[in-house]
């Protein structure tokens, strides 16, 4: 389960997308796969819980509760969308990129230049594009930054067999039908961290500016008077200042 914050236009959303078994695991181990999904069912264990949670916090008060939950239109929705097989591996990509998506997507940004001021525009994916939502630079950058976690703040729980060992020690084995599938080994770190400069910002921080080939990376020095050194002998400088706030944006494409 993952915790969501921002809505389509980049508008504050909180919600959660889960991705889960099924079915149930009885006491013996079966497997036991759902026929349906009770979604008002769970809407309403749903509000529950976040009431409850915020009435320990002591955010709200027993009678501003009791007021909401007269509301026609509680506020809480739950979706369930249809299941997917084990063996579809393109579906099961797609839900988990989906279960932990930024809250922006290049595709989704547009940079309009004018003689005024430069305007962000945020587009919704909808079939015709029409909603969109405008912002001047730094008020774009201040909604963006309501949906930065803060550091340590953990945005994914796992629950059920895939919590922590802790928690989950003493389940039962889930049965499998036939043999569970092959898995690569984890690639390096430094490949994942590579991919994913070469993803975002469209360069390849492994290729070698001189003949184009793979450059590996050997290690990671900390120690700020061997970076001096290094940077000495390569005559290359140990520090810059970042660039100026007033550096055109490039267009997003």
């Amino acid at each position: 389960m993952a915790l969501h914050t921002a809505g389509d236009l980049l508008n504050f959303h909180p919600h959660i997308h889960s991705l889960g078994i099924h079915g149930a695991l009885d006491p013996d181990g079966q497997f036991h796969r759902l026929d349906s999904v009770d979604m008002e069912y769970l809407t309403r264990q749903f509000s529950e819980y976040v009431f409850e949670a915020l009435l320990e916090a002591d955010l709200l008060e027993p009678e501003t509760v009791a007021a909401m939950k007269r509301w026609e239109h509680s506020g809480f929705h739950v979706f369930v969308g249809e299941p997917v097989s084990a063996d579809d591996e393109d579906a099961r990509c797609f839900l988990a990129r989906y279960l932990k998506k930024s809250p922006v997507m290049n595709p989704r940004l547009e940079l309009i230049q004018s003689d005024l001021e430069a305007v962000v525009r945020v587009h919704k994916l909808t079939d015709d594009g029409s909603q969109t939502r405008d912002f001047d630079p730094l008020s774009f950058l201040a909604e963006l930054s309501q949906h930065i976690p803060d550091m340590w703040e953990q945005t994914t729980r796992y629950v059920g067999v895939y919590s922590a060992r802790t928690r989950c020690a003493k389940l039962v084995p889930m049965d499998c039908p036939g043999p569970l599938p092959e898995i690569d080994p984890p690639e390096r770190p430094s490949s994942y961290w590579a991919a994913s400069m070469k993803r975002v910002f469209e360069i390849d921080p492994l290729e070698c500016p001189k003949c184009g080939a793979t450059m590996k990376i050997k290690a990671f020095i900390q120690e700020q008077s061997e970076i001096k050194r290094l940077c000495e002998n390569l005559g290359e400088v140990p520090w810059r200042a970042p660039p100026s706030i007033r550096q055109p944006l490039k267009h997003a494409a």
